[in-house]
């Protein structure tokens, strides 16, 4: 047969396959924390995002180009409901 090795390959696989499946399955624990952790975590990540889109975080620039087109990049993003430029900084020192 020409392609006996992947016969087999295939075989030793689905052996594999199945043995692992049982022992996840055989184990408690292991079912415990597929089952919580697969029901909390997605709960507890939109805990965070309870309160809708942030709005007006402070945030600190630090220009150093100090150019009219990173002046007008600085009030484009400050323009944004999200973004409200907090501090205006030369270098990071005084940042």
């Amino acid at each position: 047969m020409k392609y006996s090795y992947l016969k087999t390959w295939i075989k030793d696989f689905w052996g594999i396959f199945c043995h692992e499946f049982r022992q996840i399955f055989s184990d408690s624990g292991v079912l415990l924390i597929f089952l919580v952790a697969g029901l909390a975590y997605p709960l507890l990540y939109n805990v965070v995002y309870l309160n809708g889109i942030l709005s007006d975080t402070p945030v600190a620039v630090v220009d150093n180009c100090d150019s009219p087109d990173s002046h007008r990049f600085i009030r484009e993003i400050d323009a944004t409901r999200e973004v409200e430029i907090a501090a205006r900084c030369v270098n990071m020192a005084e940042a």
